[in-house]
C-alpha cells in the first residue's frame, strides 16, 4: 500500500491522505476508518510520512488596481475617438479632391 499527503495550497498544511491503489482520498480525521488504517500503516513504516510537514505556499500576485486600468482604457478610447475623427476628415477631403476625376479601367492601363 502506498499513501501520499495532500496539502492545502492556501496554508501549506496537510488536509487529506491519498491512496492511489484504493483510488481514494480521505480527510485527516480521527473518526475516519480509512484515516485509522493509514495511521496504523504509517506507524509500521521505516520512514513514516510526517503529518506535521508543510509545503511552501506561493505568494499571491498583488491585486490589480482596477481604477488605474479603467482610467488608462478611458484615455486610450479618447485617443482612438480623436484619431477616428481625424481619419474621417481625411477621407472626406480625399472624396472631395476626387470629384471630377475619371477612373480608367485597369485593363487600359496594362501594356
Amino acid at each position: 500500500m502506498e499513501y501520499t499527503i495532500v496539502y492545502n495550497y492556501l496554508d501549506g498544511k496537510p488536509i487529506a491522505i491519498d491512496c492511489p491503489e484504493k483510488r481514494i482520498s480521505f480527510p485527516i480525521c480521527e473518526a475516519n476508518s480509512d484515516y485509522q488504517d493509514f495511521l496504523k500503516w504509517n506507524s509500521e513504516q521505516e520512514v513514516p510520512l510526517d503529518l506535521k510537514s508543510t509545503i511552501e505556499v506561493p505568494k499571491p500576485e498583488p491585486a490589480r488596481d482596477l481604477a488605474v486600468e479603467v482610467t488608462t482604457i478611458d484615455e486610450r478610447v479618447t485617443v482612438l475617438e480623436e484619431e477616428k475623427e481625424t481619419l474621417k476628415l481625411q477621407v472626406e477631403a480625399l472624396e472631395v479632391s476626387m470629384i471630377g476625376v475619371k477612373e480608367e479601367p485597369l485593363e487600359e492601363k496594362l501594356p
